[in-house]
Parts: C-alpha cells; sequence; structure tokens
C-alpha cells in the first residue's frame, strides 16, 4: 500500500491558496507600491501552494516499490 500524506499537506495548500485570494483582494484597493508587494506575495504563495500540490500528486502516482521491505 503506497504512503498517504497527512491532511497537514492538504491544509497547506488550501491556506496557501486562501492568502494568496486574500493579498490579491487587498491589492485592489491598496496603493500603488503596497498593491506591487501584495500581488508579488500572491504569486509567491501560489508558487508553494502549486509546488506541494505537486509532490501530493508525484506521490500518489508513483508505484511502490515493496522488494526493499
Amino acid at each position: 500500500m503506497g504512503h498517504v500524506f497527512p491532511i497537514e499537506m492538504y491544509e497547506a495548500v488550501v491556506s496557501l491558496e486562501e492568502g494568496a485570494d486574500m493579498a490579491e483582494l487587498a491589492a485592489g484597493t491598496a496603493e500603488d507600491g503596497k498593491s506591487f508587494q501584495l500581488l508579488v506575495e500572491a504569486r509567491q504563495l501560489r508558487k508553494h501552494s502549486h509546488a506541494i500540490r505537486r509532490m501530493i500528486e508525484e506521490r500518489e502516482a508513483a508505484p511502490v516499490d515493496e522488494s526493499n521491505d
């Protein structure tokens, strides 16, 4: 049986995506300089979220080699 990632991994993805959404929303009402910083932050949060999601998907899709057990 393959390894299943803990729920904390999924919660991290959701938290990062929600943080990105909030940063984008705040950027819409912020001053120009702060708006740019918030958009950069949103992009970084989404990048981290996608990286974790890829790790989860790759791990779930990877075949299990039980010959080393």
